[in-house]
């Protein structure tokens, strides 16, 4: 996605989620947290650094997440977004109840690292189980050792394991949450609506709506 937008002479911002690659906490004294609301926090300061005042964002997964809230938290800002995966602000205040057991089995890793075994495992194998989750995830996706590991250096981050670990345990009830994100935590669990013109892709076909939804 990067060259193409770069040569057709967009200004393109890659940068890393808390405790990936070269990120680092300012303060050295303080927690390793990863609650969604941070993620959020995270952009808009990014955007705030840069003196980037409006700006389009595009994420997958935990990127895909920040780029929700920052879409919900801050529409004046978000010009165009695009969420691979759809919608993906959670409501931490209530966690949800157990999925099918189809679903539940697939998430295997979230439970697992809500377990102290969980955070020896990751801190122990944390290119394996990424490895795994890549093949589980895109089992289309013929990846090969060369691409895994222009990503997998990011995990060598030595807040890694604690990030993700609050992250995992926080949306699930198992972790205290920063104090200045319980506002932004109650006002994402009601998981905001936001109005866009929507682009979807089903079998093939592309095609442009106006919502005003969760598109979940």
């Amino acid at each position: 996605m990067t060259p193409p937008l770069a040569i057709a002479g967009y200004r393109v911002l890659v940068p890393y989620l808390r405790g990936y690659g070269a990120t680092h906490f300012r303060n050295s004294a303080a927690p390793r947290m990863a609650e969604q609301a941070a993620l959020g926090q995270d952009l808009n300061d990014f955007a705030d650094a840069l003196g980037i005042t409006r700006f389009a964002i595009a994420g997958y997964d935990w990127g895909g997440r920040a780029a929700c809230i920052a879409s919900a938290l801050h529409p004046d800002r978000v010009r165009a977004a695009v969420f691979i995966g759809g919608y993906l602000i959670q409501n931490t205040i209530t966690p949800s109840p157990p999925a099918a057991p189809e679903t539940e089995r697939a998430l295997w890793y979230q439970w697992y690292f809500n377990t102290e075994r969980g955070r020896a495992g990751l801190s122990q194998n944390r290119r394996c189980i990424c490895r795994l989750l890549w093949e589980t995830w895109s089992p289309g996706w013929p990846f090969n050792d060369e691409t895994f590991n222009r990503t997998a250096a990011s995990f060598d981050n030595p807040d890694f394991v604690d990030v993700v670990i609050h992250s995992y345990r926080h949306r699930n009830g198992n972790a205290q949450g920063e104090a200045r994100f319980e506002a932004t935590e109650q006002q994402l669990a009601k998981r905001p609506r936001f109005t866009f013109r929507r682009l979807s892709c089903t079998e093939g076909r592309w095609r442009i709506t106006q919502a005003a939804s969760r598109i979940n």
